[in-house]
């Protein structure tokens, strides 16, 4: 088959962004084309160093993941970069990744396994809306989600928001009303004492998928306080366990959901802001060992393999929010003084400490909920019903999450009756 590649032109949205912001997403573009051009497009690459709690180490060159996380960038910086050298920046990456994203083998799994298409087309969907036209590609990628067996294939609420997000943006708009909404973490909650990863995810995933990052409303239906209210509780777990890749996830709470910032996602926007700035990127999960007789190609792509994720969901949730409008002020918003918010001044062992330790302390006095709340984490992760119980009892539990501090009384009820009162 021939690739007849159009350019067409993208109606602009208004940029109501700040500069600081842009930068990062500029910072996320830098990541992303450091990864095209040492991982995706090197030869004989070799990139098994992948986060281990976000994606499977596969063997062999398939590279579906990273070119679909690099054209979701993509779609979502030009939403709000609009100067001619961005833009040209982003056709010229998308460009270089469109014969990956639109490869032989990607074709050939479409005709034969139209059940599992959804994530294989995912790139060329953002490509597509971002004028990288391949209109035979197209003709196939609708023929497979248009199959009677397109459906057949078992998975978890969130991932069928997973996949008619994808279906949508081939197929339009109609495809986001999926009945899976109301089984997944946007319509069940998180269970938050001991929340796994997996289960963090789920909730961070589903949301953006549910509103195109923010670009089409929840239902009326859907209870958002309570969804802002569970995301303050999964930030705090993102800060306890210095996760910045679902801290970014998380972060964009604001816009996807309409609501006010918090001053718990307040916070977390200045560790990962600040954290960004210190190093140029998002760090990810430890950099692992190097290899014996390692060189510089693949000492490069070791490095990538830990940062290029992170900081690719930074970009997305930076994007998101500039595009909805909804960046923080550069205050935190008002709130009440938190008794005894003590940190330990002498402990810098988490990003979130290090910010903190930097924060004015007329400011640290109003954000209170932020160690009190991963006190709180802490006292949950180990069972400590002590610890649970004097943080239900302290002044400022009013401030803490309502979904976590409501499940940390269910825990301690549980407990009575398990022991007999």
């Amino acid at each position: 088959m021939t690739q007849g590649m159009t350019r067409r032109s993208v109606r602009p949205t208004p940029d109501r962004s700040s500069g600081h912001a842009l930068e990062l997403v500029r910072s996320a573009l830098d990541v992303a084309e450091l990864l095209v051009e040492h991982v995706v497009l090197a030869p004989s690459t070799r990139f098994s160093h992948r986060p281990s709690n976000r994606s499977s180490n596969r063997p062999g060159a398939d590279f579906t993941k990273e070119v679909a996380e690099v054209a979701m960038l993509l779609r979502l910086a030009q939403r709000v970069l609009r100067e001619e050298p961005d833009r040209v920046r982003i056709a010229a990456l998308a460009d270089r990744i469109a014969p990956v994203a639109r490869s032989a083998a990607t074709r050939n799994l479409l005709v034969v396994r139209p059940s599992r298409a959804a994530a294989h087309l995912l790139a060329h969907a953002c490509l597509q809306q971002l004028g990288c036209v391949d209109a035979g590609f197209d003709e196939l990628a609708r023929a497979a989600l248009g199959s009677s067996a397109a459906g057949a294939a078992e998975r978890v609420p969130y991932r069928l928001l997973d996949v008619a997000w994808i279906r949508s943006l081939v197929l339009g708009d109609a495809e986001l009303a999926h009945p899976a909404l109301v089984l997944t973490p946007i319509g069940q909650g998180v269970d938050l004492v001991h929340a796994t990863v997996d289960d963090a995810y789920a909730f961070s995933h589903a949301l953006p998928y549910a509103t195109d990052f923010g670009r089409v409303p929840l239902p009326a239906t859907v209870d958002t306080a309570l969804l802002a209210g569970t995301a303050d509780a999964l930030v705090l777990k993102a800060l306890h366990e210095d996760d910045l890749d679902l801290l970014g996830e998380l972060l964009m709470v604001p816009a996807l959901l309409g609501t006010d910032w918090t001053t718990i996602q307040w916070f977390g926007w200045q560790v990962l802001r600040d954290t960004w700035r210190h190093y140029g990127f998002v760090p990810g999960p430890g950099l692992p060992e190097a290899e014996p007789a390692e060189d510089h190609q693949d000492a490069v792509r070791r490095v990538l393999g830990t940062v290029y994720h992170s900081t690719l969901v930074g970009g997305l949730a930076v994007a998101t929010l500039v595009s909805a409008g909804r960046l923080p002020a550069p205050r935190p918003p008002a709130a009440a003084a938190f008794p005894d918010a003590r940190v330990d001044p002498d402990d810098a062992s988490w990003a979130w400490q290090r910010v903190w330790h930097r924060l004015d302390p007329s400011v640290q006095a109003h954000l209170g909920a932020v160690p009190a709340g991963i006190a709180l984490h802490r006292a949950l992760d180990e069972l400590d019903v002590v610890a649970i119980v004097d943080s239900l009892g302290g002044d400022g539990v009013d401030a803490l999450p309502i979904p976590l501090v409501l499940q940390a009384a269910e825990l301690v009820n549980r407990m009575a009756v398990l022991v007999g009162r």
